[in-house]
């Protein structure tokens, strides 16, 4: 265990040029393993250059990684990197469609209660096609739970 290094010949899958490309030698300031260690400013045999914001990258000396985050600063996050638009964060939500085992047909108009584990209700009739509307839980994954109501008859006491 420990930190991990760029070197000389270490690539990656670009994905502005969707080709492989390799680490291009810059110096031999460090060596390890028998090969040169990639700084901050480095080149890729595509062009991309290797951002010193990265958790795996040798720091170059001062002025260079000033100079090199000027140009940079308004081009890139620390989570762009190589690419030039960013990967859209997913939000995730869920629905669920209520089917009549009997008949295997969607149950329409029914009732339901949906509860997050942060307390937050929805509430409302399934649709034509048996489904609760959609729930939106965010960027993270969350438990739900489901109570449907059978009005046909007196119900229990709710707990």
């Amino acid at each position: 265990m420990g930190i991990s290094f760029l070197r000389v010949g270490d690539g990656f899958a670009c994905p502005k040029c969707n080709m492989w490309s390799t680490l291009i030698k810059s110096h031999d300031h460090v060596i390890m393993d028998g090969k040169a260690v990639a700084y901050a400013g480095d080149h890729f045999s595509c062009g991309a250059i290797l951002m010193p914001k990265q958790v795996h990258v040798v720091g170059a000396p001062q002025h260079t990684v000033h100079a090199f985050l000027q140009q940079k600063r308004n081009l890139y996050s620390s989570t762009q990197n190589f690419v030039e638009n960013p990967i859209p964060v997913e939000e995730h939500g869920l629905k669920f469609q209520l089917i009549n085992k009997k008949f295997n047909i969607p149950v329409n108009g029914y009732f339901y209660l949906l509860t997050t584990n942060d307390g937050k209700e929805q509430s409302g009739f399934t649709d034509h096609d048996g489904f609760t509307e959609i729930l939106h839980t965010g960027i993270k994954s969350e438990q739900v739970d489901l109570h449907v109501f059978d009005f046909s008859h007196p119900m229990n006491k709710w707990e």
